[in-house]
């Protein structure tokens, strides 16, 4: 088993540093928060209005599928926000458990793999693993929000090509890529 004192995560594109799963949410800003949240909600309602004169089963199938895709994404901002609430109040609570990073990225692989498939993308995720087996004292789902915040972003920005999902270790830290 790794022993972990810090958690670092590199986003290479922008030069961004992250020295605690906080300030990840420090990057989006209110404007942000906004457009994205009224892109989710047009995109919602919009499909929804025409799920009605869908002419085929598939045709509702499509449309069924982008405004449940749409609606995760919103709780998903949702939640985010809360997080950010509850990261101000100093209430956010952190569950350790011991965490394979390995599976983690393999999981997020696949997710994210099958998003980009569904959405007809041409992108390829790719999940690098630095060790054979890497086993840290964290909470998984925090990590796993932070990556996920990561590889969304890289995938709508990507319109070609792949992005990598991966680790490094350096001593006794994890730099996440």
């Amino acid at each position: 088993m790794t022993k972990v004192i810090h958690v670092h995560l590199i986003y290479e594109k922008k030069n961004y540093y992250f020295g605690s799963l906080s300030a990840v949410f420090d990057v989006l800003t209110e404007a942000e928060v906004g457009i994205t949240k009224s892109s989710l909600l047009h995109a919602i309602t919009g499909f929804a209005e025409v799920l009605g004169s869908a002419t085929t089963e598939e045709e509702k199938a499509q449309y069924q599928e982008i405004i449940k895709m749409n609606a995760d994404l919103l709780m998903q901002l949702v939640n985010d926000i809360l997080d950010m609430s509850k990261i101000e109040a100093g209430t956010l609570e952190f569950v350790q458990t011991t965490v394979d990073v390995n599976q983690l990225l393999s999981d997020l692989q696949q997710l994210f793999q099958m998003r980009v498939d569904d959405a007809g993308g041409n992108i390829q995720i790719i999940a690098e693993s630095s060790r054979s087996s890497c086993m840290i004292q964290t909470d998984r789902n925090r990590v796993a929000q932070v990556l996920s915040n990561f590889a969304g972003n890289a995938i709508k920005f990507t319109h070609k090509g792949s992005i990598r999902l991966g680790y490094e270790t350096r001593d006794t830290e994890l730099y996440f890529y």
